[in-house]
């Protein structure tokens, strides 16, 4: 008799175990969402060219995305050329991927507002977060219009297989495109003296030793904001063929910042060690780093949950790595936001497992970082699923 498949299998195990309705944990927190996991985040538009009199209600409608024909297409946001106050204005372009020139947008999308913005996008109005907005502002170029991939405007949030269809394509959009835009926010506590630093690496160097306690805080508080313990940041970064930091009016080159921050590491300054210690999660990411020593997807898992990486939606904690893991390549695990949590947390722990490297300590402190319980039932239910797909059942008293 054939052997059951792994989702047929989990499905009866977590029928027979765990109440169903209990699996699909629906996460409704604000802040750090990427990727397709807020279906708030374009909700809805208003025509640019409405009716008199009308009321705003009545103008508004949701906004229809056309769907993307091919298996391997994308939007790109072309943002038009503008300055200063100009409004902001988009329109979205179906290409193959690769077929055109593009860039990436890396940000944080920040905490919805009853106050956030609308920009115009193919002629409507459509409300976007307001840290989207100051960095369409701050990036667009004066003379000429950008192409830009930003997946709150390129994917259909409220589709959900095409959600999961573009977040399985993330790690290939972000490594064809040409740059990866970095936006780390509006400019704040001194982060332009910061900038400046960074730009000139010489100066920065010469200047390094006599730095006082509160020029040390403005680099730590730049290097501390919240962009970077975005689990997102792993994959976009990490598979830029080249970057570029934006913060505020300021921006510099990765390789600018990249040698900033060892020039802080080797400073001599009484107080560069606190800001060198705030700095090592930033240089947790960088791909030349970690290039030949992380590999697989619980290897990836482990550094992110030691970390402190973090998401707001659960299933993006995993979603978010898969692809920069070697072993995910060919399927082995594919972004399904209908699947319940506990499902794909079981799948991922069962994928880990079949290199025999996965103990108890990692399978609760991932089971915690998603927001699961590491009960007796969800240690049923990994060593049943474990011991049906792979005939091997996870050791729960290994380390």
């Amino acid at each position: 008799m054939p052997r059951e498949g792994p989702s047929r299998l989990l499905r009866s195990i977590l029928h027979r175990i765990w109440p169903w309705k209990q699996q699909g944990r629906k996460d409704t927190g604000d802040g750090d969402h990427q990727a397709g996991t807020d279906a708030s985040s374009v909700v809805r538009v208003t025509p640019t060219k409405s009716t008199a009199g009308s009321s705003l209600t009545e103008q508004r409608a949701s906004f229809k995305y056309r769907p993307l024909e091919l298996p391997t297409a994308i939007r790109i946001v072309v943002l038009r050329r503008g300055s200063g106050n100009d409004p902001i204005e988009c329109r979205l372009l179906h290409i193959d991927r690769g077929e055109i020139p593009y860039e990436a947008l890396s940000y944080e999308w920040g905490l919805p507002s009853n106050y956030d913005p609308f920009i115009s996008v193919d002629g409507c109005h459509v409300r976007v977060r307001t840290n989207l907005r100051d960095a369409l502002m701050q990036i667009r170029l004066k003379e000429k219009n950008r192409y830009i991939w930003i997946d709150a405007l390129s994917i259909d949030q409220v589709n959900t297989e095409e959600r999961n269809h573009q977040v399985q394509m993330m790690g290939n959009i972000y490594k064809g495109a040409e740059q990866v835009i970095v936006w780390l926010g509006p400019a704040k506590d001194d982060s332009d003296f910061v900038m400046d630093m960074f730009a000139d690496t010489r100066s920065l160097a010469r200047g390094l030793d006599g730095f006082q306690k509160t020029q040390f805080k403005a680099f730590t508080a730049l290097c501390q904001r919240s962009y970077w313990r975005r689990v997102w940041v792993v994959q976009e970064m990490f598979l830029a063929q080249r970057w570029i930091v934006h913060c505020g009016s300021k921006s510099i080159s990765d390789t600018n910042l990249d040698e900033s921050l060892a020039t802080i590491a080797r400073s001599s300054n009484r107080h560069s060690k606190k800001s060198v210690m705030s700095l090592a999660h930033t240089h947790i990411i960088w791909k030349h780093r970690l290039g030949e020593n992380f590999h697989t997807l619980h290897q990836w898992l482990r550094l992110c949950v030691n970390a402190q990486f973090e998401s707001t939606e659960p299933r993006d904690f995993i979603y978010a790595l898969l692809g920069v893991a070697n072993d995910c390549r060919n399927g082995q695990l594919l972004p399904d936001y209908k699947k319940p949590l506990l499902e794909v947390y079981l799948e991922t722990v069962a994928l880990c497992n079949r290199g025999g490297e996965v103990g108890a300590d990692f399978a609760r402190r991932l089971a915690e970082k998603v927001g699961l319980t590491f009960d007796e039932n969800v240690q049923r239910l990994i060593s049943e699923f474990n011991t049906g797909t792979a005939g091997r059942g996870l050791d729960l008293m290994a380390p």
